[in-house]
């Protein structure tokens, strides 16, 4: 995948990779460099070839370029933010993920299941504004603080 977006980029930088109702388009460029910067921050986190991260997030331009993002590095695994806790509590035994990545915008019972099993939580934060598919991860600021790192 990396691959051919890095084809893609060479060919035409400037065209629209990403469109999102607010924020302004992201280039091939711009979603390139997105996905790198999540490459290097999952690699700063020891996350690599075989390891596993759960992403709960709503369809749109910051869960494509995360999942991009991800999948660039590791096996990602993008689950329902719907699911119930005893969903996620399956899923998350299933996979045994390294760390659960959920958009700071939602509510979502993957925080208790993840908490519970001791996975670490980190939260997309992204803004309408910005630019599609544009996005900074950090600590969750849900639960009791117990998972805190710096970027």
């Amino acid at each position: 995948m990396h691959t051919l977006l890095e084809s893609l980029e060479k060919r035409s930088p400037a065209a629209p990779a990403l469109l999102g109702l607010c924020g302004k388009p992201a280039s091939y460029q711009d979603l390139l460099q997105q996905v790198h910067r999540t490459a290097v921050w999952l690699a700063s986190k020891g996350i690599g070839r075989g390891d596993r991260v759960a992403i709960v997030m709503p369809d749109g331009p910051e869960m494509a370029s995360l999942f991009l993002g991800v999948c660039s590095v590791t096996t990602c695994a993008p689950l329902n933010p719907a699911y119930k806790v005893n969903e996620f509590d399956f899923y998350l035994s299933d996979l045994e993920p390294k760390l659960v990545i959920v958009d700071s915008s939602i509510e979502s019972a993957v925080r208790s299941a993840a908490l519970a099993r001791k996975i670490e939580v980190v939260e997309l934060h992204s803004h309408a504004s910005d630019q599609a598919g544009s996005f900074q991860l950090g600590p969750s600021t849900q639960g009791n603080g117990r998972f805190r790192f710096s970027e």
